[in-house]
């Protein structure tokens, strides 16, 4: 029998896959996490949106502009707890 993931697997593997990049390469844009992972920025929107309720991921205001809107960007909250 084939096993396949389901949508809250891909989820979770995406989420996590973000919040990796927002510890290891921040203060980081979601516009940069997308372009660096490949997901669309609707996607990284939604997770880092989910990363914030969870208060993992904070946003500390706007990053420097390379010809467009202002940037939000983020940070990992290190104080959030421990793994």
């Amino acid at each position: 029998m084939k096993q396949t993931g389901d949508l809250n697997l891909v989820k979770k593997i995406n989420k996590s896959i973000v919040l990796h990049h927002i510890r290891t390469d921040s203060p980081i844009s979601r516009a940069r996490i997308a372009e660096m992972t490949g997901l669309t920025k609707a996607t990284v929107s939604s997770l880092v949106n989910e990363l914030i309720e969870s208060s993992l991921v904070e946003e500390i205001g706007a990053g420097e502009s390379s010809g467009g809107r202002k940037p939000m960007m983020l940070l990992f909250n290190g104080t959030a707890g421990y793994a």
